[in-house]
């Protein structure tokens, strides 16, 4: 079933989306003041994702694997390792809330 069916689903997708976005800004205000997060966390989670991202592209298409990527710019790859932490922490916030009620 598509979860397009249930307009409380759509609901339920609509406020999740809308929750991430503080928390990506706040991850990347935090980035931009405190050098070690920026450079520990935040840029290397972009770089892997775009790696991924890429080799998954490239191997879609049937074409051959290069040998290495290009690095993303700094700030983008900040902006992306933000992105996929604050999506990162609402699914581990989905994740426990079930495992409560599972357990409980």
């Amino acid at each position: 079933m598509v979860i397009g069916v249930f307009p409380i689903g759509k609901i339920a997708v609509l406020g999740i989306k809308q929750i991430t976005t503080p928390l990506s800004l706040g991850f990347k205000q935090i980035a931009k003041r405190n050098l070690l997060f920026k450079n520990y966390i935040c840029a290397p989670a972009g770089q892997l994702l775009n790696s991924l991202e890429t080799r998954c592209k490239i191997k879609m298409l049937g074409l051959p694997q290069p040998k290495r990527i290009p690095r993303l710019p700094e700030k983008n790859a900040t902006e992306m390792g933000a992105n996929i932490l604050s999506e990162l922490f609402v699914i581990l916030l989905g994740l426990s809330l079930i495992f409560y009620e599972v357990s409980r």
